[in-house]
């Protein structure tokens, strides 16, 4: 029997609660079941319900009491995503097959419950921003737009290509399948530009590379410039070898853990876009968002510390950057090199993601 978006969805949801497997990893397995419409549903439904959890959460306890099983919260969780977040399905629709799958995957007396529940309730959402405290408390203690980024976090922002040879962003619309445009959003590029300067680097080593975005901005930016490209695993170096031959650009690759990066000579531009907690585009990985504790943003500043002093050791002039917008991973890494310029994008209605960069002189 044919799978439907609806149930794709529900299986990729309790991969993601069980195992922790992301959606779009999950998806990928029934890619070839469903056309390109019904996958579009299946992950919006899946990454719309991780997206929003805590809010789903909260208007279900509303109206009735929480189920405690897995595979029945996710049920009502998906039915109550439908209802409140996507207008276009009818009503019936979606209380007809999450019946069906309820049966399926749980009980006949929980697709009782749950068929009840949709035709008797009109919820309407809870107001709780669907993050975690720790994220909602430092964004509050740290910017006055702190509402505006939360509600940024739940858009999916305008799509932007980098015209390669004009060197400017210009909007999706315009954007034509050549290797004259490279798909990104603007913030990296205008980090990048603002970092750059009128430095005219010879030699540079992008320490974590893939999938090959940052480096091909450094060859645009630097086209005379000898480039190194690293990451840490084969498949990831795949991406960047992938990236070079479709833009027509060189680069040494290699496969290093970056703290275990070795250099032949000093570079004269070393390159760490840190792994970070993506609290700057928190709309592309849905996962993310509930890593945004405490102790996560603790563990990624200490790698993010050690992976700096890494590179340090590179070359004398080191960019630092993250698409995280917390202080945690951004200033307070580079404060103790006093850098010579630092730069915060914040999300915006304009479409910019989140991101922070700066230079550093050893």
């Amino acid at each position: 029997m044919a799978i439907t978006a609806r149930e794709a969805a529900f299986l990729a949801l309790d991969t993601y609660f069980l195992e922790g497997v992301f959606i779009e990893e999950s998806l990928e397995r029934f890619k070839n079941q469903l056309s390109q419409s019904d996958f579009g549903l299946a992950y919006e439904l899946a990454s719309g319900v991780i997206r929003q959890k805590r809010a789903l959460e909260k208007t279900a306890a509303r109206y009735a009491s929480l189920p405690k099983k897995r595979k029945e919260k996710i049920l009502l969780y998906m039915a109550l995503y439908q209802q409140l977040y996507l207008d276009r399905i009818p009503d019936f629709a979606v209380g007809n097959e999450m019946v069906q799958l309820a049966k399926k995957h749980a009980s006949a007396l929980f697709a009782k419950f749950l068929n009840a529940f949709l035709r008797n309730q009109k919820c309407v959402l809870d107001p709780t921003p669907s993050y975690t405290d720790y994220f909602i408390t430092t964004l509050e203690a740290t910017y006055d737009e702190a509402q505006k980024i939360l509600e940024l976090g739940n858009k999916k922002p305008p799509l932007f290509a980098r015209d390669r040879k004009e060197m400017k962003m210009v909007p999706f619309e315009r954007y034509v399948e050549s290797d004259r445009y490279y798909f990104q959003n603007p913030t990296q590029f205008l980090l990048y530009s603002h970092l750059k300067g009128d430095f005219k680097p010879k030699r540079i080593v992008d320490l974590a590379a893939s999938p090959g975005g940052k480096t091909l901005l450094l060859h645009d930016f630097f086209p005379e410039a000898t480039l190194y490209a690293n990451d840490i695993s084969e498949k990831r170096v795949a991406l960047i070898k992938e990236n070079c031959k479709k833009y027509g650009f060189t680069a040494t690759l290699s496969t290093y853990d970056a703290l275990d990066f070795v250099a032949d000579a000093p570079f004269d531009l070393v390159v760490l876009d840190a792994p970070c907690t993506n609290s700057g585009c928190l709309y592309k990985c849905p996962e993310a968002r509930w890593r945004l504790t405490e102790e996560s943003v603790a563990a990624h500043a200490a790698l993010q510390k050690k992976l700096l002093e890494k590179a340090c050791t590179l070359g004398k002039t080191v960019w630092y950057s993250t698409c995280s917008i917390l202080p945690a991973e951004n200033q307070d890494v580079v404060a103790p090199y006093n850098p010579i310029t630092q730069l915060t994008i914040l999300p915006n209605d304009d479409g910019l993601e989140g991101g922070f960069a700066a230079v550093i002189q050893t």
